[in-house]
């Protein structure tokens, strides 16, 4: 009997694999971090604004460009034009969406929801709504209108 070796390869293959196992490795870290994110992020209210602290979509909303009085806490179960129908770019995974979104309405939102029974409706002078999810959305509503007026603020 004789045996033939293959003939090496280019390489092509070994990097299409290293390639391939990069690209796992990537999602499941994204995956991850959306994860840690429904636990951990954070709503923080100052003089300057609201920030979106701990999540992958996080950011500081300036106060002047909220709308404090035309927010509202709301069950999304119950307002159906505030659903969230598109994610053009999020993350939506069975009890969080994070991320951009098209709600019902057609409204462009950035939301942070998991639970939607309690959630802060805040509109902004940029275009897009926030959906909050937080324990008392009315609480958090009322922090940016305190907030906002400044010479309550900080609280006691």
């Amino acid at each position: 009997m004789k045996s033939f070796p293959i003939s090496p390869g280019s390489g092509g293959a070994v990097g299409m694999i290293a390639l391939l196992v990069l690209v796992m490795v990537g999602l499941v870290a994204l995956i991850a971090s959306f994860g840690w994110s429904a636990k951990h992020a954070r709503f923080e209210v100052t003089r300057q604004g609201l920030r979106i602290a701990g999540a992958v979509y996080g950011r500081t909303i300036a106060m002047q460009d909220l709308d404090t009085d035309g927010a509202r806490a709301v069950d999304l179960r119950e307002n159906p034009d505030l659903a969230l129908v598109v994610r053009t770019n999020g993350a939506g995974m069975p009890g969080y969406a994070a991320g951009w979104f098209r709600t019902r309405s057609r409204h462009k939102a950035l939301a942070f929801v998991t639970d939607p029974a309690h959630v802060a409706c805040i509109p902004t002078r940029l275009g897009y709504i926030l959906l909050l999810s937080t324990p008392d959305p009315a609480q958090l509503i009322d922090a940016l209108r305190d907030a906002s007026r400044e010479e309550n603020w900080p609280p006691a």
